[in-house]
């Protein structure tokens, strides 16, 4: 950042992404300023983009940031407030966020430019979500029968003969969070024992946190015996997913005589028949969603033949599927050998990612990724005098199923270091792009040793072929990295 040429007037924030595409997200930094309100967050071209002010924190819509590389925004004063819509902004709409208190059951309905979502006022669960770029219903509290059509909303009832309305069918609970009771049993920790009763947390308290141009947050706060669960469910303004921010302060224990109290967290989107993946070290399994506990590294997904469904996490790594019903642990209360695994307090997120088409045409690995991989956001102090320009790429993948894993320094020092995967099973031909000039450019092993063959490139691009699965590293020798190339 010190070698940046700064070109706008205002405050400069380099945002840089560590993954090798572009990508969209929510950046918030501290900043103090009486003007607050009427701060205005500039792009490289000087261009305003969405921004929102809560809590102390100024929070903006970081849009394209350049695959392994960065660019610079600018915030800078204006005599008037910023409009809830900036032209040209991909047609989106402001995340609105409504009570309503006209229909039998109050709600929050939550909408962007991609969802729109109802959430129950008084049990806090996702009654309603809809796909509004894909025209797709994703989920709903209740699944209808008989010959009601399928356009009315929120609900449908039928009377019976005392007047009263009740629903056709049963719920269907949307990021419901239950507690299991494991029945206590020897070496609890490594093993799930039988379950003896589910019981859902329906009773949380509900409460409205923003809404504005660029985010909206519902909070829920959930109590079970000694310990809390506050959850935010979170959408932002040009952003396909949606994310659960949570925190947990756990007490609750458990011995031989005792029951072990599990969290987990479900959902059950409206699809056909279903294959069950999961994520695992350098590339992906399917498994037969029978209901078993697996771990997976960064997500799971459950897809038809023309929709899919996948559940995110940045760092909760148990999960079962049951049919269309997918869960996540959250917590565990195992007795031994350790009797307070878990005490104490847990912050994570989960997201969940509705995508048209099968796991093979979503975007599912990069959607896991760009959650655990967030932008990251700095200030600059001065401008430099190297003349590198306020928006650049570095190294860019061209594949979606070919993932970049590692980027550095060769350990006898001699090059860079980059390594790739294939995470969907499919042969692939890969390019990847260079910001830089290359001199050179090898295979080598996983011990960084040259391999045997041919290798095509340029001084600006890279091609391979890759097979399912499969993990290439090669050697980069670089001309200097600040000779200026046009980003393509």
């Amino acid at each position: 950042k010190k070698n940046i040429n700064i070109k706008r007037p205002g405050k400069p924030i380099i945002v840089f992404n560590t993954l090798a595409w572009n990508r969209n997200d929510i950046i918030n930094i501290k900043y103090d300023n009486d003007n607050g309100g009427n701060v205005v967050v500039k792009d490289h071209k000087g261009e305003a983009v969405s921004s929102q002010f809560l809590n102390g924190r100024l929070y903006f819509l970081a849009e394209d940031v350049p695959s392994l590389g960065y660019t610079v925004y600018y915030l800078t004063d204006s005599e008037v407030d910023q409009p809830d819509k900036i032209e040209g902004d991909h047609e989106c709409v402001s995340v609105i966020l409504r009570d309503d208190e006209g229909i039998d059951e109050p709600s929050y309905i939550m909408e962007n430019d991609f969802f729109s979502l109802k959430i129950d006022k008084t049990s806090g669960l996702i009654t309603y979500l809809y796909d509004k770029k894909n025209n797709r219903l994703v989920m709903k509290a209740r699944r209808d029968e008989g010959a009601e059509s399928d356009d009315a909303f929120p609900s449908k009832f039928k009377v019976r003969p005392d007047n009263n309305r009740i629903p056709l069918t049963g719920v269907t609970f949307n990021n419901v969070i239950q507690v299991l009771y494991e029945i206590s049993h020897r070496m609890s920790a490594w093993v799930i024992g039988p379950i003896s009763r589910v019981e859902n947390l329906l009773e949380p308290e509900v409460e409205l946190i923003a809404s504005g141009p660029l985010l909206g947050i519902i909070r829920l706060k959930h109590s079970f015996k000694n310990s809390t669960i506050s959850q935010d469910i979170i959408m932002c303004r040009g952003m396909d997913r949606i994310d659960f921010r949570t925190t947990i302060d756990w007490k609750e224990r458990s011995d031989k005589d005792t029951e072990a109290p599990m969290l987990k967290v479900g959902f059950t989107p409206i699809l056909g028949k279903t294959r069950a993946k999961y994520d695992i070290p350098f590339g992906s399994i399917e498994r037969v969603a029978d209901g078993r506990e697996y771990p997976a590294l960064k997500w799971i997904d459950i897809s038809d033949n023309e929709y899919g469904f996948s559940l995110l996490s940045d760092t909760k790594y148990g999960f079962d599927i049951s049919g269309n019903t997918v869960r996540m642990t959250m917590i565990r209360t195992s007795c031994e050998p350790d009797p307070e695994p878990d005490t104490g307090e847990h912050s994570f997120t989960y997201s969940i990612y509705p995508h048209l088409g099968n796991f093979d045409e979503s975007d599912t690995i990069r959607k896991s990724n760009e959650l655990t991989h967030k932008l990251i956001p700095d200030t600059i102090e001065i401008s430099g005098e190297s003349g590198l320009e306020d928006r650049r790429s570095f190294i860019k993948s061209g594949s979606k199923n070919v993932i970049l894993s590692a980027f550095k320094t060769a350990q006898d020092g001699n090059g860079l270091i980059i390594r790739f995967y294939e995470g969907m099973g499919i042969r692939t031909t890969a390019r990847v792009d260079f910001g830089f000039e290359v001199s050179s450019i090898e295979e080598v092993n996983l011990m960084e040793k040259k391999l045997k063959g041919k290798i095509r490139y340029s001084k600006a691009r890279l091609e391979f072929d890759i097979e399912p699965f499969e993990i290439k590293t090669f050697r980069i020798i670089q001309d200097q990295i600040n000779v200026k190339v046009k980003e393509k």
